[in-house]
C-alpha cells in the first residue's frame, strides 16, 4: 500500500529561482514532446511511443546546457505524464466519452516535478517541527516536518509550486493493514425518542 505525506517547504531564494527554471524547462519539454507526437501522426499516421522520446533525452542534454542541468528523473517523469494523458485520451475515445485531446501547457500550467532516485537519508537535520529534504541537484530543502514518515520504502518525492507556496509530497510504500476477522456485528440507531437503540 502506498501513502503520501505532504509538507510545506521553505526554499531559499536561489532554490525558488532554480525550481521555477526547472518547471519552465519541463513545460517546454512537455510541449515539444506533444508537438513531436502530433506532427508524426499528422504526417505518417503513426504513433510515437514514450520510450522513443525517452531515448532521445540523453541527446537533448548533450545539445542543451539548460536541460543538462536537470535531473533525469524529472525529465522522464515529464514524458510519462504526456504518455498518461494520451492513454486517458484513447480510453475515453474507446468508452465513447468526450475524448479531450492532450493540450499544450501554457505559462504556469506545469507546477510539479517528481524524483524517484533519492538519497537513503532523505530526511535530515530534524529539529522540532522542521527538517531538511535532500533534493537531487537541488540541495537541502527546508520543510515543516509536522509528522514523521512511517517505516517503509520511499518511492518518490514531488515538489510542487502553488499559489500558497512550495510543497513537498513524499510517497511511501508501507505494508497493507492486517484484516481482523469480524466476530460480532451490531446495528445502532440514534433517534429523538431514544438516544441510542441497538439491534438487540
Amino acid at each position: 500500500m502506498k501513502k503520501t505525506y505532504e509538507y510545506r517547504a521553505y526554499p531559499t531564494t536561489k532554490q525558488r529561482k532554480t525550481f521555477a527554471l526547472w518547471l519552465a524547462l519541463l513545460r517546454t519539454l512537455y510541449n515539444q514532446a506533444l508537438a513531436w507526437r502530433k506532427g508524426v501522426y499528422e504526417t505518417t499516421g503513426e504513433s510515437v511511443k514514450w520510450t522513443t522520446q525517452g531515448n532521445a533525452l540523453p541527446e537533448l542534454k548533450k545539445e542543451s546546457q539548460a536541460f543538462a542541468g536537470l535531473h533525469s528523473d524529472i525529465l522522464q517523469d515529464c514524458l510519462r505524464r504526456l504518455n498518461k494523458a494520451y492513454q486517458a485520451f484513447f480510453r475515453r475515445v474507446k468508452a465513447g466519452e468526450d475524448p479531450g485531446f492532450p493540450r499544450f501547457k501554457g505559462a504556469g500550467r506545469y507546477r510539479s516535478m517528481t524524483f524517484s532516485h533519492l538519497s537513503r537519508q532523505l530526511i535530515q537535520e530534524v529539529r522540532r517541527k522542521f527538517a531538511r529534504v535532500v533534493v537531487p541537484k537541488g540541495g537541502h530543502l527546508k520543510i515543516r516536518y509536522h509528522r514523521p514518515l512511517p517505516d517503509g520504502k520511499i518511492k518518490n518525492l514531488t515538489i510542487s509550486g502553488k499559489a500558497s507556496g512550495w510543497y513537498v509530497t513524499i510517497c511511501v510504500e508501507v505494508p497493507d493493514p492486517v484484516k481482523l476477522p469480524v466476530e460480532t456485528t451490531i446495528g445502532v440507531d440514534v433517534g429523538l425518542n431514544a438516544f441510542v437503540v441497538d439491534s438487540e
